[in-house]
């Protein structure tokens, strides 16, 4: 996205666009793969209901793999809630292990956090190496 355009919300203005569209198409499970290097997709991407429920690293580097049923209801994560690192990945995979499921990209004074807790809108943990 140019720089000028940026912190306009047309990113998210856009998953949203493409989440109606998946609906009215007949996708109900919707899925994204994003990079940790990428915080302003994460957080889009978990804003619009995407959930944290896998890690992988592959020759690519570290992803986040991303789910949610779109006929489910938005369902806001039960405690417990715990924070980590965005760069942690065993921290991830320890979250994930847990059966909880990254709904948020918080910015802290010393760097940005995945937010996890329990979540019913979730696919079967695919935590993989």
């Amino acid at each position: 996205m140019h720089p000028r355009a940026r912190q306009m919300g047309l990113y998210q203005h856009l998953l949203v666009r493409r989440v109606r569209l998946a609906r009215i198409l007949g996708y109900h499970h919707l899925t994204a793969v994003v990079s940790p290097l990428n915080p302003p997709s994460l957080s889009s991407q978990l804003h619009i209901g995407l959930r944290v429920v896998g890690v992988k690293v592959d020759q690519d580097g570290p992803n986040f793999l991303l789910y949610t049923d779109s006929r489910a209801p938005g369902v806001k994560p039960e405690p417990p809630v715990t924070r980590v690192p965005i760069g942690d990945f065993e921290a991830h995979r320890a979250a994930l292990n847990q059966g909880l499921a990254g709904f948020r990209l918080e910015r802290g004074p010393d760097a940005r956090k995945v937010v996890y807790g329990r979540s019913r809108n979730r696919a079967v943990s695919s935590s993989s190496e």
